[in-house]
């Protein structure tokens, strides 16, 4: 995998969610997972389905956009502001010029490629900011923290499989936006850290064989044959100074 995109991974597990939240067929029951509690006895008297219904017309009546600038939030609201706030190299995780391994391509039982592989562990931060004005204001704001964080943390394998390893995360609390006043923003952020390994190709040794036979044949013989396998002599490797050699059995 090359560079992994944090910020972009959680756009798309959040555009996922709300597609998926938004949709008549769904709405209903998606609802009544993530706000079961507000029907327990001890809530259901000041929320309960009449607080879920409100929060429904509140999702059916406005489109909730997701945004990377920052300037973008007034003019989008409700929103969803994504940023990548900090990127750094885990030094505990680090190879000696981030060298993992060689990999050899076969085509027609002949080394057609050599490439070498290098990883770069990266700790990444993503921020994600939810933000409601008025008239829907806090209570719109709580619910709307609940469905994303939902979202966040029932889809971890998506992230796992879109190169977010080891996520977790943590919250700030409920905050009125001074930059947008007189107007009441109110917003919540939710910080999630993140491990990925960026893998790339740093540079292609020259094959000093540029094409070998891998299953013997009538030149077997001059290839290095031996005990029933060809032997490979691949020559120095002007950086490294080194020389390399493999033995592939014949089946």
């Amino acid at each position: 995998m090359g560079f992994v995109f944090g910020d972009l991974v959680i756009e798309s597990i959040l555009r996922e969610g709300l597609t998926d939240l938004t949709n008549p067929a769904n709405i209903d029951d998606r609802l009544a997972v993530v706000y079961a509690q507000l029907k327990d006895s001890f809530l259901s008297t000041e929320y309960g389905q009449t607080e879920i219904d409100r929060y429904k017309t509140f999702l059916t009546d406005n489109k909730i956009d997701i945004v990377h600038n920052w300037r973008m939030v007034a003019d989008r609201l409700p929103c969803i502001y994504i940023q990548n706030v900090s990127s750094m190299e885990d030094t505990s995780k680090s190879f000696i010029n981030d060298y993992t391994g060689d990999v050899d391509t076969l085509g027609g039982g002949v080394i057609t490629e050599r490439k070498e592989e290098n990883t770069m562990s990266v700790q990444d931060t993503v921020q994600v900011g939810i933000h409601v004005a008025d008239p829907a204001g806090p209570t719109a704001l709580r619910w709307l923290y609940a469905t994303v964080l939902y979202f966040l943390v029932s889809r971890k394998q998506d992230m796992v499989d879109r190169g977010m390893e080891l996520s977790t995360w943590q919250t700030t609390d409920f905050n009125r936006l001074n930059e947008f006043l007189p107007e009441n923003v109110f917003s919540r952020y939710i910080s999630l850290n993140f491990l990925n390994y960026f893998s790339f190709t740093k540079r292609e040794p020259e094959l000093i064989a540029d094409s070998i036979d891998m299953h013997g044949g009538p030149d077997a013989s001059d290839a290095g044959e031996e005990q029933g396998g060809v032997k490979i002599e691949s020559g120095k490797d002007p950086e490294y100074e080194k020389s390399s050699t493999y033995t592939i059995d014949e089946a």
